[in-house]
């Protein structure tokens, strides 16, 4: 068995390389597949002000992600009406159908985006926060159905979409 040069370690007769910082900073990759969980001393590696910019491209991600998912719920919406409704049959061609539609279309694009939004922001927030900012997106879907689906929430309703932008304000000055 050849050494090991320096900087790797030796696991069951066989060297590795040592966990590898991943580009972006802030988590590790084994190279030979094993989970390496970050911890606090993995972190503190990345220096302070690159760690609050990695925060900062988290907070924004998720919350282009909370929009794209919001908007996508709202255009989802209007593509269903457009679509064309022979017998009112729910099945995969009423999902062609509305495939069809430019709307849904392009909210099954927004989907997407939020979701690799959703993936970037993983990458440098932890998981509670990321998941509360997807929250959010009722807010959005709320905000936006009501200049462009007519919908007229009620007072009670205002208060609640104001009551998760206040939370996750809060939320967002606890996370950096």
């Amino acid at each position: 068995m050849p050494h090991p040069p320096d900087g790797t370690r030796t696991r069951s007769r066989r060297w590795i390389p040592s966990p590898v910082p991943d580009p972006i900073g802030g988590t590790f990759a084994d190279p030979i597949g094993d989970p390496v969980t970050p911890t606090r001393a993995a972190r503190s590696e990345i220096s302070g002000d690159r760690y609050r910019v990695l925060v900062i491209w988290g907070l924004l991600a998720v919350l282009g992600s909370a929009v794209c998912y919001g908007v996508a719920s709202v255009l989802q919406a209007i593509g269903t009406r457009r679509t064309p409704d022979p017998g009112r049959a729910v099945g995969p061609r009423l999902l062609v159908r509305a495939l069809r539609q430019g709307p849904f279309a392009g909210g099954i694009a927004l989907d997407a985006a939020g979701w690799v939004l959703q993936v970037i922001a993983l990458r440098s927030l932890p998981l509670f926060v990321v998941q509360a900012g997807q929250a959010s997106n009722l807010a959005v879907t709320a905000v936006v159905a009501v200049p462009v689906l007519a919908a007229r929430p009620t007072g009670r309703q205002w208060w609640a979409i104001a009551a998760v932008c206040a939370g996750l304000a809060l939320l967002v000055s606890s996370a950096g």
